[in-house]
């Protein structure tokens, strides 16, 4: 997982969601199998602002459903890119 904080200080955090990051981000990216973004689904969303940007990867076809599924209660989906596999979301 990735995180970005933008504005007048630019800082970026990469690395465990639990151990690396704190604060806030404007921009999250995660490029990892579906298993681990649904476990990680249960913290993310103490990461995150009301205009927060998260983009998953690395979600393989045959399990994008169990993702947007998990997703759609909680996040506006802005974009599935199914040729990529990915997803671009803001919390509601």
């Amino acid at each position: 997982m990735c995180g970005w904080r933008i504005g007048s200080r630019r800082e970026a955090v990469c690395g465990s969601l639990t151990e690396k990051a704190t604060g806030v981000y404007d921009i999250i990216t995660a490029n990892i199998v579906a298993d681990v973004i649904l476990v990680m689904l249960k913290d993310i969303r103490q990461f995150m602002n009301d205009d927060t940007l998260l983009i998953l990867s690395g979600i393989i076809s045959g399990r994008a459903d169990d993702v947007v599924s998990a997703l759609v209660e909680n996040f506006e989906i802005v974009e599935i890119n199914l040729k990529r596999l990915s997803l671009f979301l803001r919390f509601n």
